[in-house]
């Protein structure tokens, strides 16, 4: 290595020098990150819970939120991090129950399944066709048989979506859905009507 850089010339060795500087002189971690305590599966800090439980799932997961959350907010205050952080750890712990109304909703999979998964999609997004075509492979013949049965709420009321309504009308919501998650245009009133 010592070769290699007294055959460098000055302004590559000056760059180099320059970009190590710039991450040596980084901020550090916001400390308050790894010093949250977490009481559902350690009673411990979450730098020492996602170390020493590696099974505990919420320990692990808080862990890579904290790095994000440190890392995009970086130029915000310490506690502001440590502020998303607990917000996002209430959402585990929050135990108000919501009433959905499912009345309306045709399901896929088996009717006795021990889990219900519901799903707010619009027929025009292409990450909810794709979740849904993969739980509904997954459902239907996949882990999830027998296990799990899912359904569709629609969420707009975009024309793609007013089929996809009208659709449930005929017990082909599910074929729709799964007929537009192959196409990879801009899904255009033509394309629905061809579907």
């Amino acid at each position: 290595m010592n070769l290699l850089i007294t055959r460098m010339r000055p302004s590559i060795l000056l760059s180099i020098v320059t970009i190590i500087s710039s991450f040596a002189g980084e901020r550090e971690r916001c400390t308050g990150l790894d010093s949250f305590y977490i009481t559902d599966c350690c009673y411990s800090t979450l730098a020492s819970c996602s170390k020493n439980h590696p099974a505990c799932a919420i320990a692990q997961h808080l862990k890579k939120f904290s790095f994000w959350i440190d890392s995009i907010q970086s130029e915000k205050p310490c506690s502001s991090r440590v502020a998303a952080l607990a917000e996002r750890y209430a959402g585990f712990a929050d135990t108000v129950v919501h009433t959905i109304d499912v009345r309306e909703v045709a399901f896929v999979g088996s009717p006795d399944a021990p889990v219900t998964l519901l799903l707010y999609v619009s027929a025009l997004c292409p990450l909810c066709k794709k979740v849904y075509k993969e739980l509904y492979d997954e459902v239907t013949g996949g882990s999830l048989q027998n296990k799990a049965r899912i359904g569709i709420k629609v969420f707009s009321e975009r024309p793609g979506d007013i089929a996809l309504l009208a659709a449930k009308k005929f017990n082909k919501q599910s074929e729709f859905l799964l007929s537009l998650a192959g196409v990879e245009e801009r899904i255009t009133g033509k394309i629905i009507m061809q579907k």
